[in-house]
């Protein structure tokens, strides 16, 4: 059976909510509220398809500035929330204390009809899967096959992947120990006309050369003779898709010479040539070394070299990739939270400077390790620094610029008046004398996200206020 969408009713009057939970229950999985703070409390953890407010009905003193401020909030949250206003006076309503963004809010007159009220929830919840699906293809170009940057220098590799994806000619991939060259080489395949073909993977930096020789070309089992029994290669078992080949600059010279004869003349035979088969694959390497230094040293053939390195892609370093490393921690953080059932878990505001100040010269390897641990090491909903092994930055006393004073200033500033006011937007902005508008500009713009905004109380409870 399909599931309901969720339908949020936020009234202060208990008969009002009873009464349209029961009237929309058949078509909506209902969740209700009666005051400002638990239908915060409710929108935030349920995240509903549809909010219906009855602003005629007391959710706190003043009554409908309570309830319009409730409705910015949910708007603020979530900008494609699909919320309706019933109220006697219609849609004048939206007119009332502090003004609804046009277009985010719809009002319905009292006493609504419940057929025409019914259409209208469906219609705005079509617009709002509409919206949804949109912003989700928008956001496509930041991943690509299991690759994720929104930073110009992988979406730079993203287009020479599509690119060379719909060739068959050879690549050659660089890229630091854990920086997604195996990823990358696993998105061409995918992209490619051979994705429905195998994808074959030899790491020429684990083996001798005897294990190499048989692990890439095959080999006759001890005392027996080439034929049914031979044991076929990771080149055998690539045909009709990719063979990966992972540090190739460790490939013995002797093998190297064998690799350029395999790719000249397209065919491939056991360890000692016998019943040669059809190369129909494609061939990509990797490599943490610039080739073109050891052909230079005579560690490389050029002839395998030219015929390898047809397209090259380097992919970079984590820490060139700025806008990219929060981003990737919280899809680990997602990823393990449910992994281990450790839900609604936040990164520490000491958490997020390290993160942002480290090096990560293991690279996304790197990330991904340390978040994982910093799931598992979590506690109260929280992962710190030390969680997730990686030192506390302490704030630099003197700032280098005026910028950089003037940036600190504002962050701390912005901060400081969120923890005292407990995470409250509206109240933190006012202290400041700013709108909310701008006040969730320079939050932007500092990188300063709301689902990470923690307050301790007292008690030493950790309140997550802004999800």
């Amino acid at each position: 059976m399909a599931t309901k969408p969720t339908l949020l009713l936020v009234a202060g009057d208990d008969n009002v909510l009873s009464e349209m939970a029961a009237a929309l229950r058949d078509d909506f999985d209902v969740l209700t509220a009666r005051d400002r703070s638990s239908a915060e409390a409710v929108f935030r953890s349920n995240r509903p398809a549809l909010t219906l407010v009855d602003i005629d009905s007391p959710l706190g003193p003043p009554q409908t500035s309570e309830s319009v401020g409730l409705i910015n909030d949910m708007i603020t949250l979530d900008r494609l929330a699909k919320v309706i206003m019933l109220s006697e006076k219609g849609e004048s309503a939206t007119g009332v204390g502090t003004p609804v963004p046009p277009g985010l809010c719809e009002a319905m007159r009292k006493p609504a009809r419940m057929e025409e009220l019914r259409l209208l929830l469906q219609r705005r919840l079509g617009v709002g899967e509409l919206e949804r699906a949109d912003l989700q293809q928008k956001a496509e170009p930041f991943t690509l096959e299991g690759m994720f940057g929104a930073s110009h220098a992988m979406q730079e590799v993203f287009r020479s992947i599509r690119k060379v994806a719909a060739t068959d000619a050879s690549v050659l991939l660089y890229g630091e120990s854990g920086s997604g060259k195996s990823v990358a080489a696993h998105a061409i395949h995918r992209f490619s006309a051979r994705k429905n073909g195998p994808f074959v993977r030899i790491n020429c930096g684990a083996m001798q050369y005897d294990a190499l020789e048989s692990e890439m070309f095959g080999h006759e089992p001890v005392g027996g003779m080439a034929g049914p029994t031979s044991i076929p290669g990771r080149f055998h078992e690539a045909i009709g898709g990719t063979l990966f080949i992972s540090e190739i600059d460790e490939l013995p010279i002797p093998l190297q010479g064998r690799l350029v004869d395999l790719l000249c003349e397209h065919q491939v035979g056991l360890a000692d040539y016998r019943e040669p088969a059809k190369t129909d694959l494609r061939v990509i390497a990797s490599s943490c070394t610039d080739l073109v230094n050891a052909v230079g040293d005579r560690k490389f053939r050029p002839d395998l070299y030219y015929l390898l390195a047809v397209v090259v892609i380097r992919i970079p370093p984590l820490r060139s990739r700025e806008k990219d490393v929060l981003m990737l921690a919280e899809m680990f953080l997602d990823r393990f939270a449910k992994r281990y059932g450790k839900t609604k878990l936040v990164f520490s505001e000491d958490a997020i400077k390290a993160l942002e100040d480290h090096a990560w010269p293991g690279n996304v390897r790197e990330l991904e390790s340390r978040v994982r641990r910093g799931v598992i090491m979590a506690e109260g909903g929280v992962v710190r620094a030390s969680d997730l092994e990686l030192p506390a930055v302490e704030t630099p006393c003197l700032p280098h610029t005026l910028k950089d004073a003037r940036r600190a200033l504002e962050r701390e500033m912005i901060l400081q008046m969120l923890e005292k006011h407990g995470g409250n937007i509206s109240a933190a902005a006012s202290d400041l004398r700013v709108s909310r508008a701008t006040f969730y500009n320079i939050m932007a713009r500092l990188g300063i996200q709301r689902k990470r905004v923690l307050k301790s109380t007292s008690s030493g409870q950790i309140l997550n206020h802004d999800e």
